[in-house]
C-alpha cells in the first residue's frame, strides 16, 4: 500500500477513536470545559511554547557549532516552528524530514548533516523527557493521595525511563553489533528497512562521537533539559487552564504524556493525542467525564499555537535571505566532527 494510502487508513482511525471520545463526553462538558478556562494558564501556555521554540533553536545551533559555525539561529528557531507545524498535520514525524531540508537548502550546511543534527535532537529530546518524566513519576506519590496499589506501581514507574537511557548507552557502545543485527533483522522491509538502519548508524555515530565532546555535552545537556521542563510546562499550564488539577500532579502527568509523542502514528496525531492525554490524567484520579474534554482542547489549543508560531516563523523565513548551500556529504556521526 501507498504512503497515502497508509495515512489515510490510519487518519480515519485516529478520527473514529477521537469520535468515539466525543460521543462518550458528549459535546456539551467540552463546550462547559471551554467556558470554564483559565485565561491566565492558556497565556502562559504560549509564553511557554515561544521559550520551547527558542530553546530548540538554540539547541539546534549549538549542534552545527563545530561541522557549521555560521548557521544562524534565526534559521534554526524559524525551521523549528515550521517543522512543529508540518508536524502537526504529517504523520511519522514528517516535519523532520522538512526541517532537515531547509535548513539544508538555507544555510551552508550539507543534507546529511542537517538531517544528522536532527536525529540528535530526537535522541536528546528522548534524553530530557525521559528524565523529566522520572521525575514526574518519582514525586507523584508524595504530592497525591492515590491507591495504594497505583501509588505503589508509580514508586517503581520512575526507574523505566532511566533503564531506556542505559540501554540507549549500551547500543552506543556496542553499536556496530547494534547496526549489523539492526540490518539482518530489517533486511526483509527492503529499502525501508535500509533507510531505518541508516538513519539508526548515523544516530549512534553520533551519540557516539557527543560522548567524546565533553564541552559540548556542557551546553547540550542543560539546554535539553530547559527544553524537556518547558514543553513538560507548556502541558502543564493547560491542564490548569482546563482542569484544575494540583500542580505537582499537573506537571508530572505532562511529563508522561510527552513521552507518547515519541511514536506519531496518524497525521498530527488525532485521536492517539487525546488517547494519550485522558489515559495518564484518569489513571491519575481526574474523572473521565474531566479529562476527555481537556484532551480535546489541549489538543486543539497547541494545534493553534503551532499554527500561529509555525506561520510567524514561515514569515520570518520570507523575510531573511537564505544562504547559497553546498552539498558536502559527511560521514555517520559527521555532523559534530
Amino acid at each position: 500500500m501507498r504512503p497515502r494510502g497508509k495515512a489515510a487508513i490510519f487518519l480515519l482511525l485516529g478520527l473514529l477513536l477521537l469520535g468515539a471520545m466525543v460521543v462518550y463526553v458528549g459535546p456539551g462538558e467540552i463546550v462547559r470545559a471551554l467556558r470554564e478556562a483559565s485565561p491566565a494558564f492558556l497565556a502562559l501556555s504560549l509564553l511557554a511554547y515561544v521559550t520551547f521554540f527558542l530553546l530548540r533553536g538554540l539547541r539546534w545551533k549549538v549542534l552545527f557549532s563545530r561541522s557549521a559555525p555560521d548557521v544562524r539561529v534565526s534559521s534554526t528557531t524559524s525551521i523549528t516552528a515550521v517543522g512543529w507545524l508540518a508536524n502537526s498535520i504529517l504523520p511519522f514525524k514528517g516535519g523532520d524530514v522538512l526541517r532537515a531540508a531547509l535548513l539544508a537548502r538555507r544555510e551552508r550546511v550539507g543534507l546529511g548533516t542537517s538531517a544528522a543534527t536532527v536525529g540528535l535532537e530526537r535522541v536528546l529530546d528522548l534524553t530530557g523527557l525521559a528524565l523529566v518524566a522520572a521525575f514526574g513519576l518519582l514525586i507523584l506519590p508524595r504530592a497525591t493521595h492515590l491507591p495504594a496499589g497505583l501509588e505503589r506501581a508509580l514508586t517503581v514507574a520512575w526507574v523505566l525511563p532511566l533503564l531506556a537511557l542505559v540501554t540507549l548507552a549500551i547500543l552506543v557502545r556496542w553499536r556496530e553489533a547494534t547496526v549489523r543485527t539492526a540490518g539482518a533483522m530489517l533486511r526483509p522491509f527492503g529499502k525501508l528497512g535500509k533507510r531505518l538502519v541508516d538513519l539508526g548508524e548515523t544516530v549512534l555515530a553520533g551519540l557516539h562521537a557527543l560522548a567524546q565532546k565533553p564541552a559540548l555535552l556542557a551546553k547540550l545537556v542543560p539546554l535539553t533539559l530547559a527544553i524537556s521542563i518547558s514543553q513538560a510546562l507548556i502541558f502543564t499550564c493547560l491542564v490548569k487552564a482546563f482542569l484544575g488539577a494540583p500542580l505537582l500532579l499537573a506537571f508530572a502527568g505532562s511529563a508522561v504524556f510527552l513521552l507518547s509523542f515519541v511514536v506519531s502514528i496518524t497525521p498530527g496525531n488525532v485521536g492517539t493525542y487525546e488517547a494519550a492525554f485522558a489515559a495518564v490524567f484518569i489513571g491519575l484520579g481526574i474523572a473521565p467525564e474531566a479529562a476527555v474534554p481537556a484532551a480535546i482542547l489541549t489538543h486543539v489549543t497547541t494545534t493553534l499555537t503551532v499554527a500561529i508560531l509555525g506561520g510567524i516563523g514561515l514569515f520570518a523565513l520570507g523575510a531573511d535571505k537564505p544562504r547559497v548551500p553546498w552539498t558536502a556529504r559527511p560521514t555517520p556521526g559527521g555532523a559534530l566532527r
